[in-house]
């Protein structure tokens, strides 16, 4: 937990930075992904993080959105993953319903509570349920229009109602992850 502690908030910007890094299998909500990115600019802004040479295609559909709101960043280190989490206000997991998501629990959702901010995802699996339960995100159906809903409730929040979720996360992390209690 020590690698992935807050570190200070997100600076003030006006309208809030959304994060998602990862991979781009299907089931990890790559048309979401895609919708989400069409919407970005004055409303909010959106960086996806971890792209490889096999994710040229999805890559390219996200290219005319880069510039307007979008960032697209390839594949890093966790060394210099982390500095870009932390300026999130906000971190997405729009997986969708599929076999794989049923079963296992993203190790992004560990690392993204930790991290200490809001965590915006889909009613998928049991990390909706935990984030339901703790107050520490958004927690939406698995649809781009549900999660844009719930990108303007996160914006219509006030700094110290995102700092509190954020703050809960952290809390969670620190029940569920800390190998000291597990």
């Amino acid at each position: 937990l020590d690698r992935f502690s807050p570190r200070g908030e997100p600076p003030e910007r006006g309208i809030p930075l959304i994060v998602y890094a990862g991979r781009f299998d299907r089931w990890q909500g790559v048309e979401i992904l895609i919708r989400i990115a069409a919407a970005a600019g004055e409303r909010f802004r959106l960086r996806i993080i971890g792209f490889a040479p096999g994710d040229a295609n999805v890559r390219e559909q996200l290219l005319p959105f880069e510039g307007s709101g979008v960032d697209l960043t390839g594949r890093m280190s966790q060394q210099e993953l982390l500095p870009r989490l932390r300026e999130a206000d906000a971190l997405l997991i729009p997986r969708e319903s599929h076999p794989a998501t049923e079963v296992a629990m993203p190790t992004k959702f560990a690392e993204y509570l930790a991290l200490g901010r809001p965590v915006l995802l889909t009613r998928v699996g049991e990390p909706a349920e935990l984030v339901e339960k703790a107050g520490c995100g958004i927690v939406t159906e698995p649809a781009a229009d549900a999660m844009l809903a719930g990108i303007d409730r996160l914006a219509g929040m006030d700094r110290d109602g995102r700092r509190r979720m954020g703050a809960r996360a952290r809390e969670l992390a620190e029940q569920l992850f800390d190998w000291n209690r597990i």
